[in-house]
């Protein structure tokens, strides 16, 4: 019994939890929420990249010693179909890839290609 407890005892595991960027840059941020975090990474699908926005609110999850940022809160405010895949930034652009096969850019609409 001693052997499972000792190495119990020796494992440390938090909760996720949410918290608000105070600062960020290229591939690292500070947010503050249940705890602060200061220079945590940010993680992300392969071949996306973000630096999510002062303000915006952080999904953290503590990883050892330190910690990672899963991803951030957003709003579905572009109206997107189940299926559908959406990109904006702050200043405000945008990709839409629609069920149909059109992509639409920043309003502007690209027919799928006939096959």
């Amino acid at each position: 019994m001693w052997i499972p407890k000792t190495i119990t005892d020796n494992i440390q595991s938090a909760a996720p939890f949410t918290a608000n960027v105070l600062f960020s840059e290229n591939d690292k941020i500070s947010v503050s929420g249940l705890e602060s975090v200061g220079s945590v990474e940010v993680c992300h699908p392969y071949g996306v990249v973000c630096v999510p926005p002062t303000g915006s609110k952080a999904v953290v999850i503590p990883v050892g010693n330190s910690a990672v940022v899963c991803g951030v809160v957003g709003e579905n405010s572009m109206s997107l179909e189940e299926g559908e895949v959406g990109f904006y930034s702050k200043g405000g652009a945008s990709i839409i890839l629609k069920n149909d096969g059109t992509v639409v850019i920043n309003g502007k609409v690209f027919e799928k290609e006939s096959e």
